[in-house]
């Protein structure tokens, strides 16, 4: 019997249009298997090499919508998303094509097995205000060179 799961979104919030997130996305068991870092830089791998290439992929697939900040990290990737008042999908949707899509590429192309890439669910925040915005896009610039350092 799988463990019930404590629900981490915000109730009262539809997720769409008209907002900004900061998503972070964990690979299964938090393998490193995305990039390394050397003295504050992210060098990817194969497999963040597919995951660089799907995020960069993301504003074509729906109108309306904009990668503010991206850092993929050796086990998991932050992303700063803004969704216009006229985009026409939800942060889950959005998340669900990006494993989806990265899975299968990286399947593709022998990088990995037939098991999951990615942990079940997600992490995000939901942006209140421009401070805030301010705060996540310096965090996420950032997080590489605190890589290693407590992280």
């Amino acid at each position: 019997m799988l463990p019930i799961r404590k629900q981490i979104r915000l109730r009262q919030h539809s997720y769409g249009a008209g907002a900004a997130y900061h998503v972070t996305i964990c690979t299964l068991n938090r393998r490193r298997l995305l990039s390394t870092i050397h003295r504050g830089r992210i060098h990817l791998s194969p497999i963040g090499a597919v995951v660089a290439d799907q995020l960069n992929q993301i504003p074509s697939w729906w109108t309306d919508l904009t990668v503010v900040e991206v850092a993929i990290m050796p086990d998991h990737v932050h992303l700063l998303l803004e969704l216009g008042d006229q985009a026409p999908v939800t942060l889950p949707r959005i998340v669900c094509r990006l494993k989806g899509l990265t899975s299968r590429e990286a399947r593709r192309h022998g990088l990995v097995g037939r098991g999951p890439l990615w942990q079940r669910g997600y992490y995000e925040s939901v942006i209140r205000s421009p401070i805030h915005l301010a705060r996540v896009r310096h965090y996420v610039r950032n997080n590489p060179s605190r890589w290693g350092a407590g992280i």
